[in-house]
C-alpha cells in the first residue's frame, strides 16, 4: 500500500491539472511570475529620489546652485528605469558643474 500512495497522488494531481481551463505550463508560468514579483517588489525602486538626493549632495550650497539641485529633485520624481530620467539627472549635474556648482 505504501507504494500506491505516490501513484494515486500523481494521478489525482494530473487529473486536477488537466481539468483546469489553463494548461499546466500556463499555471506554472503564472505562479512563477507571481512569486517573482513578490520577491522583487522590495528591491524595485518607485522613483529616482534616492539617486537625485545623492547627486544633489555633490553640488555646492551656493544660492545660484539651488536651481540645479531643484532640477535633480524634479527628475528624481520619475522612474529610475526610464532613460529620460537618467538623461535629466546627468544633464542637470553636467550643467551644474559647468556653472561651477560641483564640490
Amino acid at each position: 500500500m505504501s507504494t500506491m500512495w505516490p501513484v494515486k497522488t500523481l494521478i489525482v494531481t494530473a487529473f486536477a491539472l488537466t481539468a483546469c481551463s489553463k494548461s499546466p505550463s500556463a499555471i506554472l508560468t503564472d505562479g512563477t511570475v507571481a512569486v517573482g514579483q513578490r520577491l522583487m517588489q522590495p528591491l524595485v525602486q518607485k522613483d529616482a529620489s534616492n539617486q537625485a538626493k545623492r547627486l544633489s549632495e555633490l553640488l555646492s550650497d551656493k544660492p545660484e546652485c539651488k536651481v540645479f539641485k531643484q532640477r535633480m529633485m524634479d527628475a528624481g520624481k520619475n522612474s529610475p528605469y526610464e532613460g529620460t530620467t537618467q538623461w535629466q539627472l546627468v544633464h542637470a549635474q553636467h550643467d551644474a558643474c559647468a556653472a561651477g556648482c560641483c564640490k
